[in-house]
């Protein structure tokens, strides 16, 4: 066996004295001494007094994406027990203030905010909370609106990746549904040109015609399926804009028509105005004339029908 050089038994004498000591680990040094003394108060969030007497919300905010500081803010921020602090959340709906947030816990009911707007106005708000605090994390606080506008804050960024996800898959679902109550619209054997948005005007105006819903004469009721067309050229879908809002409306999506331009637009979809009419040039301008709206994108969710001669108008 080699001797030991002098470092090697300088190590072993450090060795023994930490064994002796009955030290697991070897002396941090200044260094790590203050990254674990940070990361002791990282998450130490108290509520304080500002200059003018008043409390104030927990300080510092959490980062953005710091999910574990946001989940102990918010522990803090509704003065819940600190031994059994909110350690996760679900969410369901789309983004904005009809979302649904659940605070989970681990010994005791999640904090449910259906929707979270009931964070808005002190009022309803202090009562909500009132209500969903336990036993063990004793006496609460009245929330002012300032409070709550940082609240809400934070419960955004913590849920915002899950909501802006789920946002779209609710979004695929309406378009999803829309087609499957939809019809697809094929040129007819003696006219078979295939319908496109993209082409000239006499072919905008075909396709406009061809995406009509019928209705009868005085009714206010639409009749037959909603129509859609499938571009030759690209495989994007279209479907007029106005029959998408009013079906899925109907079916109990009551938002904006904005709300479903910026929707469809998350997940790949335009808004395509045509205006054209059934002639070219200046004759063409005095008869017949179609002007609408139009979604057109890419939608690879979607199983198109067997490719079939309908002989459809």
């Amino acid at each position: 066996m080699s001797p030991l050089s002098n470092n090697d038994a300088a190590k072993n004498r450090a060795a023994l004295k930490r064994a002796e000591a009955h030290e697991d680990t070897p002396a941090q040094t200044p260094a790590e001494a203050k990254i674990v003394e940070l990361a002791g108060k990282r998450h130490d969030y108290k509520w304080t007094t500002n200059d003018k007497g008043k409390l104030a919300v927990p300080s510092p905010l959490p980062g953005h994406t710091d999910q574990d500081g946001m989940r102990h803010w918010l522990t803090s921020a509704f003065k819940l027990d600190s031994d059994d602090p909110i350690t996760g959340y679900r969410v369901t709906g789309v983004r904005g203030p009809d979302a649904h947030v659940l605070l989970t816990r681990d010994h005791a009911p999640a904090m449910r905010f259906e929707p979270v707007s009931v964070l808005d106005a002190p009022q309803k708000a202090n009562g909500h909370i009132a209500w969903q605090r336990q036993g063990k994390d004793g006496v609460g606080i009245t929330y002012l609106g300032e409070h709550l506008t940082i609240i809400r804050a934070v419960i955004r960024m913590l849920v915002d990746d899950s909501l802006l996800r789920d946002a779209d898959e609710v979004t695929r679902g309406l378009v999803l549904d829309y087609l499957r109550n939809a019809e697809l619209k094929r040129p007819k054997t003696i006219d078979p040109e295939p319908f496109t948005t993209r082409g000239d005007r006499r072919q905008t105006y075909r396709v406009q015609i061809a995406l009509r819903r019928l209705r009868e004469a005085g009714a206010s009721m639409w009749r037959g399926p909603c129509l859609y067309i499938v571009e030759p050229d690209t495989g994007e879908i279209v479907f007029p804009r106005d029959d998408f809002q009013r079906e899925t409306k109907d079916h109990g999506a009551k938002q904006t028509r904005d709300w479903f331009d910026g929707r469809l637009a998350s997940i790949g979809f335009e808004v395509v105005p045509l205006d054209a009419h059934a002639e070219p040039g200046r004759k063409g301008n005095s008869g017949p004339h179609a002007r609408g709206q139009y979604y057109r994108g890419l939608f690879p969710d979607h199983e198109w029908p067997d490719d079939e001669d309908e002989g459809t108008a």
